[in-house]
């Protein structure tokens, strides 16, 4: 046989379960699991670790500004980035340098908390879990509506931004009448 048609018939490795299609059991379940490590891992371990080195570096910006040791420094800095009511060291700053370094810390802190939850809000797991909670969301509705006996939204639009409540039973035709009493009530 000629090599070009031997090498084709060769049986190829298996794909690993990222190449799988994407509607595959175990490649969504593989695919959330490395989403939530990644969720966790970032949560747990990365902002921690951020938050700690930068109280550091600020906290001894701070104490070299105001002449504290560098442990009130690093403590002072880690209650003001944590939000802690009591904080952990009874020094605040004093002088205008303190104060002014103080401010570009807390509006730095600002900054941080805002892009750490923009980076939380915007990982796969998150989405997920929004789109499984609307799916859940749903399903309720769908088995309320089945446990008493609505077949229609009970919620009927008369005009823009205004609602009224037509209680249909039965069959899903509800009564007309007092759909149509109920959208000229709410008109009037």
């Amino acid at each position: 046989m000629p090599r070009a048609v031997m090498t084709s018939m060769r049986r190829r490795p298996p794909a690993d379960i990222e190449d799988q299609d994407d509607n595959h059991p175990a490649a969504q379940k593989h695919k959330f699991i490395s989403n939530v490590m990644v969720f966790f891992g970032f949560v747990f371990i990365a902002v921690p670790i951020i938050v700690l080195a930068l109280s550091f570096l600020f906290g001894l910006m701070l104490a070299e500004a105001e002449g504290w040791p560098i442990k009130e420094g690093f403590y002072y800095v880690t209650s003001m980035l944590c939000g802690l009511p009591n904080p952990l060291t009874d020094f605040s700053p004093e002088t205008d340098r303190g104060k002014i370094v103080d401010i570009v810390i807390a509006i730095w802190s600002l900054a941080l908390a805002g892009t750490i939850i923009g980076v939380v809000g915007g990982m796969t797991v998150i989405s997920e879990l929004i789109a499984s909670a609307e799916g859940l969301g749903k399903k309720f509705t769908k088995f309320r509506r089945q446990l008493t006996g609505f077949k229609a939204d009970p919620v009927v639009r008369v005009s823009e931004g205004t609602h009224t409540e037509a209680h249909l039973h039965g069959d899903g035709d509800g009564d007309a009448a007092a759909v149509a009493a109920a959208a000229a009530a709410a008109r009037s």
